[in-house]
C-alpha cells in the first residue's frame, strides 16, 4: 500500500523529511512510542529481541509503510526495534501530531487501516511460510517481493539487486543456518536463477523465482 503523494506533502507540513544512512536505529523495543516514521525511500528492518539476547527479523519495510503507528494509537511501547538497512528518506512525526493528523483526515485514516491490514496479512503469510513452505522457496520469495515493490518485475533485462541484509540476517529471516543458506544460493546459481557478484545479486528473470501463490499443488510445497 502506497500513500497518496499529496498526503506525503501534508505530513511534510508537520514534520521534515530526513535523510538517514544505513544502520541507524529508529526506535528500540520496549521504549515509549514517541515518534512515528513514514518511509519515503529505502528499507527498514523490524527486529524482535529475546531476553537471552537472540533476535528475529520480523519484517522488511519499504516505501509507503508507517512504522510505530499502532503503538502510538494504542499508547503502548514499541513491540520491536527498527533499524535502517539502506540509506533512507523518512518523515519523522511526533506521535501526538500524527494522531491529530489521522483523526482530522478521513482519507489518511482509511489509508492507515489499509496499510495495517496489509502488514497483518504479510505477517500471517510469513508465519505460514515458516511452517508450510520449503526454505528454498522462502529464499526465492525475498528478492521477488523486493522487485515487486519496486515495480521491476516486467523488465526484459537482467536486474542487479543489492541485498538490504547481510547473509546471516537473510538466514535468520528464512529460519535456516548460514551454512544451509550458502547451499541454497549455490543451487540457485547452478540453475541460473541468481548470480552473485561483489555482494549483489544479478537476476536474469525475476518471474522465474518462486513467490507466494506459486505451485500450491506442488508436492514440495509443504
Amino acid at each position: 500500500m502506497r500513500f497518496d503523494q499529496t498526503k506525503w506533502d501534508s505530513l511534510g507540513q508537520i514534520a521534515p523529511v530526513l535523510d538517514y544512512p544505513s544502520g541507524v536505529g529508529l526506535f528500540r523495543q520496549g521504549a515509549p512510542a514517541l515518534d512515528v516514521y513514514c518511509i519515503r525511500e529505502g528499507m527498514v528492518k523490524l527486529v524482535f529481541l529475546s531476553p537471552d539476547g537472540g533476535e528475529l527479523i520480523v519484517a522488511l519495510c519499504s516505501y509507503g509503510k508507517v512504522l510505530g503507528a499502532f503503538s502510538a494509537i494504542l499508547h503502548e511501547t514499541y513491540p520491536v526495534s527498527a533499524e535502517t538497512t539502506t540509506p533512507c528518506q523518512l518523515v519523522r512525526v511526533p506521535a501526538d501530531a500524527f494522531l491529530r493528523f489521522v483523526k482530522e483526515d478521513g482519507f489518511m485514516s482509511w489509508q492507515l487501516h489499509e496499510m495495517h491490514s496489509r502488514m497483518l496479512s504479510d505477517l500471517v503469510q510469513q508465519v505460514a511460510q515458516l511452517g508450510c513452505v520449503r526454505a528454498r522457496d522462502r529464499l526465492e520469495n525475498i528478492p521477488w517481493s523486493m522487485l515487486s515493490g519496486l515495480d521491476l518485475l516486467d523488465t526484459k533485462k537482467p536486474i542487479r539487486l543489492q541485498p538490504p541484509l547481510k547473509y546471516y540476517e537473510i538466514a535468520k529471516l528464512i529460519a535456516v543456518t548460514p551454512q544451509y543458506l550458502s547451499s541454497l544460493l549455490g543451487e540457485l546459481e547452478r540453475e541460473g536463477l541468481v548470480c552473485r557478484n561483489k555482494g549483489s545479486f544479478l537476476i536474469a528473470d525475476p518471474n522465474r523465482l518462486w513467490h507466494l501463490g506459486d505451485r500450491p499443488n506442488d508436492p514440495t510445497y509443504y
